[in-house]
């Protein structure tokens, strides 16, 4: 079966997995984290020791990192991917909701306005008027 990564067989393309797999938890980068809410120092730690650790991720093949990215996200996603289905890790909007501080789930009505606030079915009040969007007659 060939590998669908360019010039890299499957024992080498799971040993590179592997290796991110143990640099990630070198950087102590928890499973439940959004890629995007990693802290820029982690992210370097670990596409420098790849580059290290697997010649074959140079910045001249894989530009910014992306190949270390993509391998990072990909473990993160499968490993969280696990955990949920084995209930040791909630749902991603349960950890959103837990993240955003509006209690233990989802089940919370109340939704942040741009200004800050917040608003619920129960307090929306009506503007007066005829209930158009424009609010004019087109005489």
């Amino acid at each position: 079966m060939a590998c669908i990564h360019a010039g890299i067989s499957p024992a080498a393309l799971f040993i590179n997995q592997d290796t991110i797999k143990k640099l990630r938890t070198e950087a102590k980068i928890e499973v439940g984290d959004d890629y995007r809410d990693i802290p820029a120092s982690k992210l370097a730690y670990v596409f420098s020791q790849a580059r290290l650790a697997i010649p074959y991720l140079t910045n001249k093949r894989y530009p910014n990192d992306w190949g270390v990215s993509e391998l990072l996200k990909q473990q993160l996603a499968n490993r969280r991917s696990y955990l949920v289905s084995k209930k040791r890790l909630p749902r991603r909007a349960e950890r959103k909701a837990i993240r955003r501080g509006q209690g233990s789930g989802p089940s919370s009505s109340a939704l942040p306005n741009r200004d800050g606030g917040s608003s619920s079915d129960d307090d929306e009040e009506e503007e007066e008027g005829d209930g158009e969007a424009f609010g004019g007659d087109d005489d």
